[in-house]
């Protein structure tokens, strides 16, 4: 299997979540013989550069990432079969290229009901208490 192809055929959790996003980025650069960058705040960032080829390929790897993000939401919302609110933890939410907004709107295509988030710091702990209160 040839590198290029494994960019976009990794784990879902390699696909969204901010500590792999950047990895898989220098998979890209690794291909091309560039350097490497070290996190997915630095992605972020190209994605917004005048560096056209690179912040292309970043736009499309955080867009892809927000849209499989939203693909689970929506799952999960239709499995339930009503209205749902979501904890959402991270930067990557907040500040990664278009991501909110390319969830809200990827769901809004994949469900009919209503989905609110709440951004939430150490959701893995306030979060879970909050669910049972």
């Amino acid at each position: 299997i040839s590198k290029e192809k494994t960019i976009f055929s990794q784990s879902f959790a390699k696909q969204t979540e901010g500590w792999a996003l950047y990895q898989r980025f220098n998979d890209f650069m690794d291909m091309i013989g560039d350097n490497y960058i070290n996190s997915t705040e630095e992605l972020s960032y190209i994605s917004k550069s005048s560096n056209l080829s690179y912040a292309k390929f970043a736009q499309e790897l955080l867009i892809h990432s927000a849209q499989l993000t939203a693909c689970q939401i929506a799952g999960i919302t239709n499995f339930k079969g009503h209205d749902m609110t979501f904890i959402i933890e991270g930067s990557l939410y907040e500040k990664g290229y278009n991501y909110k907004k390319t969830i809200k709107k990827t769901v809004q295509q994949l469900t009919s009901y209503k989905v609110e988030y709440i951004e939430m710091k150490n959701s893995g702990i306030i979060g879970a208490a909050q669910l049972i209160t």
